[in-house]
């Protein structure tokens, strides 16, 4: 530590700069240092010299650990995935009921841990490519929760990962007609995007494109009633490898998740 003090309280402010400067530099080179020394072991394995970004990293970690072993998945283009990244909203931004609320009281900030590995260890990699729903399953007619369209009834269930007799479709991505909400919400999974593309969550009816995880939340927690427009759909088996890889990079994060909380008390 230098001393930048001056006479009467004052400091040199240049000394003091070019100290604040050199420690930003070292704690960045030693965190560096600590965090390649994770990543060389196991169940990385891998050498973040030859990595720019942090999601690089991860894309690496994922093409060599659960998409390159499977040997039949395929990487989408074009106006496939233009189509299915219309079915992504992003995280939903809002107050309840999307009110303004002036509020003076303490408030306790609930902060979840690994909201996205958690959803990764009940998600799945789907084989094969996609197929154009066939007109025979757009009709005119509305579905709920009571007379569920026959993409829901033949919708594989969560752990399946082959294709049966009365449920052979792994995933779907589909536009729909909401025609009725029979559940409103404070905090509503129906996105609508106005004409500026912003997202807005309402308790309205309306167009969205959605897929198979969504659509069962739609009627499950709103009770929509529905229409399909159509869409995609996917008839090969489920991947669950991702599950038990992101359990490894969850229970190595709890392990200097605690290290650093023991380092805390000093």
């Amino acid at each position: 530590m230098i001393n930048a003090e001056k006479e009467r309280g004052t400091f040199d402010m240049f000394k003091y700069c070019e100290f604040y400067c050199e420690q930003d530099v070292n704690v960045l080179r030693v965190g560096f240092g600590a965090f390649r020394s994770v990543c060389l072991q196991e169940p990385i394995n891998m050498d973040i010299y030859n990595i720019t970004t942090v999601p690089s990293l991860a894309n690496k970690f994922l093409n060599r650990e659960v998409f390159y072993p499977n040997g039949n998945l395929y990487e989408i283009s074009g106006s496939v995935k233009e189509y299915i990244m219309g079915a992504i909203y992003g995280g939903c931004c809002m107050t309840k009921n999307n009110k303004r609320y002036v509020v003076k009281d303490k408030l306790n900030d609930f902060d979840a841990c690994s909201l996205y590995p958690s959803a990764m260890n009940r998600l799945f990699t789907i084989e094969g490519k996609p197929e154009i729903i066939n007109e025979c399953l757009i009709d005119d007619k509305i579905y709920d929760d009571n007379n569920p369209h026959p993409l829901l009834v033949r919708a594989f269930d969560e752990d399946q990962t082959e294709p049966t007799k009365d449920k052979d479709l792994s995933y779907f991505v589909v536009d729909i007609e909401i025609t009725n909400v029979g559940k409103s919400r404070d905090f509503p999974l129906i996105v609508l995007r106005d004409e500026n593309g912003l997202n807005r969550n309402v308790n309205e009816t309306g167009f969205m494109r959605v897929d198979m995880i969504a659509l069962q939340d739609l009627v499950k927690y709103q009770n929509i009633s529905y229409k399909i427009l159509g869409g995609l759909i996917w008839k090969g088996n489920r991947d669950h490898r991702i599950r038990n890889t992101i359990r490894k990079i969850y229970d190595l994060r709890r392990v200097y998740k605690k290290a650093e909380i023991r380092w805390k008390k000093y």
